[in-house]
């Protein structure tokens, strides 16, 4: 199987492809830092790929997804954990929620009948969360990001249902890991669920669903997040 990888330079992206090439698939990893991108590729052996490109940039989205298309005709699962601590709206918009959507439509014609995973927080914590538009302070921008990708996650699921690919998010854990800052604290340097969700027989069928860390399901307020939700919040930040 062919994977690609957003972010899978470091931290929870890294740890993931290294999963999954331990399971014998090649994997494609897509960061900016190219002295970091070499790094892991020869920390990861030969069937590790990486691409270098700015995902918060058109520019870098067009030279990602041609790259990824001259490289494989078929993409069995794309894993997006690239991010950034936001500090301002537009970089929240351009790097945390953008990227997700545009790159995951550019690769659509060769997903078909795969799986595409979006790392998110807690969805328990999700599920506590009223959709929220603003982002002055740090804690609204937070809010505001877990919200829309909740939100991402079901509009791409009913976009590409008739391609039967399917979308999910995951929280991966309380990992170690570059961002945010707090969590190069923490202890675990594992998250399983990223293997399970790409690799699980029995997942082949699942889409617009939200897992924690354990692997368990779990449901969000479907008043709050539907497709009209999903829509009416998000278009006017994912066109361009």
């Amino acid at each position: 199987m062919d994977i690609v990888i957003t972010g899978g330079t470091s931290g929870i992206g890294y740890r993931i492809a290294k999963d999954l090439i331990a399971e014998g698939h090649q994997v494609i990893i897509i960061g900016q830092d190219a002295e970091k991108g070499r790094a892991s590729v020869a920390q990861l052996g030969k069937a590790a790929f990486f691409i270098q490109a700015d995902l918060a940039t058109k520019s870098g989205r067009n030279q990602a997804l041609a790259s990824i298309k001259y490289k494989v005709d078929k993409i069995h699962v794309l894993v997006h954990t690239a991010g950034v601590f936001p500090s301002s709206t537009e970089e929240n918009i351009k790097a945390n929620l953008v990227p997700h959507y545009q790159l995951t439509m550019g690769l659509a014609d060769r997903l078909t009948g795969g799986r595409v995973l979006i790392v998110t927080g807690d969805p328990q914590i999700i599920q506590q969360l009223s959709i929220c538009e603003e982002q002055e302070t740090t804690l609204q921008r937070a809010r505001w990001l877990l919200t829309h990708k909740a939100l991402l996650t079901l509009f791409l699921s009913y976009l590409l249902a008739e391609k039967e690919i399917t979308v999910n998010s995951f929280f991966p854990g309380n990992v170690t890991d570059e961002l945010p800052h707090y969590s190069q604290t923490l202890l675990h340097t594992e998250v399983p669920v990223g293997k399970y969700l790409a690799l699980h027989p029995d997942l082949t069928q699942s889409t617009g669903n939200f897992f924690d860390n354990d692997r368990n399901l779990v449901l969000l307020n479907a008043r709050q997040y539907n497709y009209d939700n999903a829509e009416k919040h998000l278009l006017q930040y994912l066109t361009e």
